[in-house]
């Protein structure tokens, strides 16, 4: 558990100093951009149908641009934009539009806590990789559909990737994470692309982002539920503390069962009585807890009578999540000289064994 915490702290923390890294290249950046990438901006908003209008800026701090923000956008482009062509600004502003349009920042977001969440599980990984490939290869589809022939744009991918390879880009930025591999699985989808007719703001191809983000959410819960649940095989131990105190049950023939640290278990036929019955030595074998918070016990249950064993039993015992009662069977039938638990010995109460007396019900008093 605390590795666990650790490890969402760790990433959680790598997450914030993405958000203000980004932050803060965007407040220290410039808004006199030229007039003509701004009019290029609105004209491609319409075109795209992004009601939003989107802040334009640019950095001497950056190689490549970058967008932040979801509700106030702000795409971030480097100083020397102004030496780009017009073919270029439009390829460049339609990218970083399409991820606007779609609410990538977000989804990232909520990817990447949950990757937070569940940073031990590699395929969560796996899939947050494959939601961001997915991304910019819809964004990607976004210039090849309106602004730039395919072949034509993966050029200008290459040419960025070729600028960019001897700088050090801040965490969060695009192609920051576009290592070779995925550079080349987007290079190669544009090759192979098909103009689509319609557009759809945007909307086509969003089913492939949200399938794979439900897909890492419904593997993530069924991966958490099943750690809750400990396997009765791994026996994990818990702590017998759990047993010690007081437990009556006045409808039962013995009425109160105590139940020391030392392992002594005294019987009482009375609630009001201080002298033991009977008493016992309960020695733990095995114990575990179910996916419902109960804790069982198996125990070998020893009598002794001025110090010399008389007789011995097994016994399954189940304490209920708030511990505050306990069920148990006993097999009379133990030898007394038997040491272990017999490997076919129940590991479920059996209530139903009432009546020949090996079940017992006390609650804690």
């Amino acid at each position: 558990m605390i590795i666990w915490i650790v490890g969402i702290v760790i990433f959680s923390f790598r997450i914030l100093i993405g958000k203000i890294t980004l932050s803060y290249l965007a407040k220290r950046a410039h808004s006199n951009v030229d007039e003509k990438y701004t009019h290029i901006l609105r004209e491609l908003e319409k075109e795209l149908g992004i009601t939003r209008e989107v802040l334009l800026l640019k950095s001497r701090k950056i190689k490549v641009p970058f967008t932040c923000k979801v509700f106030k956008p702000i795409i971030v482009l480097p100083f020397d934009a102004d030496d780009w062509s017009v073919d270029r600004i439009r390829v460049v502003l339609t990218h970083e539009l399409a991820h606007i349009l779609r609410k990538d920042n977000l989804t990232q977001f909520i990817a990447r806590m949950i990757c937070s969440l569940f940073w031990y599980l590699p395929f969560v990984w796996i899939a947050y990789s494959n939601l961001y490939l997915e991304q910019e290869k819809v964004a990607d589809s976004f210039v090849a559909n309106t602004e730039a022939e395919p072949a034509d744009y993966a050029e200008h991918l290459l040419s960025f990737a070729r600028y960019t390879s001897n700088h050090i880009m801040p965490a969060g930025l695009f192609l920051s994470r576009g290592r070779k591999m995925m550079l080349e699985k987007r290079i190669l989808s544009l090759l192979n692309f098909k103009k689509d007719s319609v557009l759809s703001k945007g909307q086509k191809k969003m089913k492939i982002k949200y399938f794979i983000l439900v897909v890492i959410l419904v593997s993530a819960f069924i991966v958490l539920v099943g750690s809750c649940e400990t396997s009765k095989k791994a026996h994990v131990a818990i702590e017998e503390g759990e047993l010690y105190g007081s437990w009556v049950n006045e409808e039962m023939v013995f009425d109160k069962m105590v139940i020391h640290s030392d392992g002594t278990l005294l019987l009482t036929r009375f609630v009001d009585s201080n002298l033991p019955t009977y008493t016992f030595m309960i020695t733990t074998k095995d114990s575990w807890s179910d996916k419902n918070g109960n804790k069982y016990f198996k125990s070998r249950i020893t009598q002794y009578i001025d110090e010399r064993p008389l007789c011995q039993s097994f016994i399954l015992m189940r304490i209920n999540e708030p511990g505050t009662v306990l069920e148990l069977n006993i097999n009379f039938d133990a030898g007394l000289y038997e040491d272990d638990i017999p490997e076919n010995y129940p590991n479920e109460i059996n209530p139903g064994s009432y009546d020949s007396d090996s079940y017992w019900m006390y609650y804690r008093q």
